[in-house]
C-alpha cells in the first residue's frame, strides 16, 4: 500500500497533539493532511476517523490511539477502499466507546467460554449462577 505524504503528516500531527495531551483544530488537520473541509467531513462521517479523534467541542478534536501506531497501519485504517467502521463510530463520548468495545470484547469471550466448553450445561449453569 502506497504511503500518502497527507497520511503520514496527520498521524504525526496526531501523535504529537496526543503525546502532549492538547486538543487537535480541524484547521490543523486541513492544514497537515491538504484535505478539503468535505474530505474531513467524509473520513469522520464514516467513521475512518473514529477510532483515533472524538470531538470535544465544534472545531477542536481529542486525539487517542496514536501513539503505538506505524504509518503504514495508519494508512490501512483510514482506507476507504475497505468498509471498516469501528463499533460505535458516530458516538460523541470517549467513554461511550470505549465501553461499546469492551462490551464486544466482553461478549466475544463469552461465546468463545461457551463454544470451548467441553460440558455446556456446566458452563450454562455458571453463567447463571450468582459469584459465591
Amino acid at each position: 500500500m502506497k504511503i500518502t505524504d497527507s497520511h503520514e503528516n496527520l498521524l504525526k500531527l496526531f501523535q504529537e497533539k496526543e503525546a502532549k495531551g492538547h486538543l487537535v483544530s480541524l484547521e490543523e488537520v486541513l492544514e497537515a493532511s491538504n484535505w478539503k473541509e468535505t474530505t474531513f467531513a467524509t473520513y469522520y462521517g464514516k467513521g475512518q476517523l473514529a477510532e483515533f479523534l472524538n470531538e470535544a467541542s465544534k472545531g477542536l478534536y481529542e486525539v487517542s490511539n496514536t501513539l503505538g501506531i506505524s504509518v503504514q497501519d495508519f494508512a490501512k485504517l483510514l482506507s476507504q477502499s475497505k468498509n471498516r467502521r469501528d463499533l460505535g463510530h458516530n458516538c460523541k463520548s470517549k467513554l461511550s466507546k470505549a465501553l461499546l468495545r469492551k462490551s464486544r470484547e466482553n461478549m466475544l469471550l463469552a461465546l468463545e467460554l461457551y463454544n470451548n466448553s467441553p460440558d455446556r450445561f456446566e458452563v450454562g449453569q455458571a453463567l447463571r449462577e450468582p459469584y459465591s
